[in-house]
């Protein structure tokens, strides 16, 4: 069974969304886990783009996927994101993907 656009846009889209640390305000000033996500993210990403690239794969499905994937690599696989301590009000940018699709392209 097909899943519906709109479920799969909400699942892929996971950095818009907040972690348990997020909600937290990331006591004592711990790495957030969206930064844990980004080298098994980056490896989807090469094995996507390297076999869309070759254009050697047949299957539907996984094509289908690809792309998905890339029409949507910004909001997917973010530059930067937003981090808040629990002892500070202000909000910081911190990198998450930023240059690495690029390079890998």
């Amino acid at each position: 069974e097909c899943m519906p656009a709109n479920q799969l846009s909400d699942i892929a889209n996971i950095f818009e969304g907040e972690m348990t640390c997020c909600t937290l305000c990331h006591p004592k000033g711990g790495a957030c886990d969206k930064e844990s996500l980004v080298p098994p993210l980056l490896g989807m990403y090469f094995d996507i783009y390297t076999q869309t690239r070759s254009g050697t794969d047949r299957n539907t499905a996984r094509n289908m996927v690809a792309h998905f994937v890339l029409a949507r690599k910004e909001t997917i696989f973010p530059n930067k994101f937003a981090y808040r301590r629990k002892a500070e009000s202000k909000e910081e940018e911190k990198m998450l993907f930023g240059d690495m699709l690029a390079r890998m392209e």
